[in-house]
């Protein structure tokens, strides 16, 4: 499950979705990347 932050799910695809860029830290807790760092280097 994705958290926004401090703003409603509602608000987020009322005013971001598709329209203009949004940053939320750590919106998909406990995430594993499957690239390592090193391959991104």
């Amino acid at each position: 499950m994705i958290h926004f932050g401090k703003i409603s799910e509602q608000e987020f695809l009322a005013d971001y979705w598709q329209k203009k860029p949004l940053l939320i830290k750590q919106a998909i807790p406990n995430f594993i990347s499957p690239v390592a760092p090193d391959e991104l280097a």
